[in-house]
C-alpha cells in the first residue's frame, strides 16, 4: 500500500465532509452570547415550553425565555402587579393641534 503525499498534487486528496464544509449551518446560533452550560439549559428549557404551550411560536417561546433570564425577579414581578404589561411602553400622540408649522414649497 502506497501512502499519499498531500504536498504532490497529482495525488488526490481526501475532500471536506459537509459537517467541516458548512460549520455555520451546524453551529447552535448564540446571538445572546451564553455559555455551554446556559444554552444546554435553554434548549431543556424550550423543549418543556413547546410541550406546554405547543400553539406559540417557537420565537416567542426563545424570546420570553431571554426575557426571564436577564430581567431580575423583582422587575418581572413589578411587571405583573403593576399591569404594566397591558400597557404601552411609550405613550404614543394620539391627535392635537398643530401649531408653528411651516409648510415648505417642494424643491424643483
Amino acid at each position: 500500500m502506497t501512502e499519499i503525499n498531500e504536498n504532490d498534487p497529482k495525488e488526490v486528496k481526501q475532500m471536506k465532509t459537509l459537517d467541516e464544509e458548512f460549520t455555520r449551518a451546524n453551529k447552535h446560533i448564540n446571538a445572546c452570547g451564553f455559555d455551554e452550560k446556559t444554552l444546554i439549559q435553554r434548549d431543556k428549557d424550550l423543549k418543556e415550553l413547546q410541550k406546554m404551550y405547543p400553539t406559540l411560536p417557537i420565537s416567542w417561546l426563545e424570546m420570553t425565555w431571554n426575557f426571564c433570564k436577564y430581567t431580575p425577579e423583582e422587575k418581572q414581578n413589578e411587571i405583573i402587579e403593576k399591569d404594566l404589561w397591558k400597557k404601552p411602553l411609550v405613550e404614543r400622540q394620539k391627535g392635537g393641534i398643530l401649531k408653528n408649522v411651516v409648510i415648505e414649497p417642494k424643491p424643483e
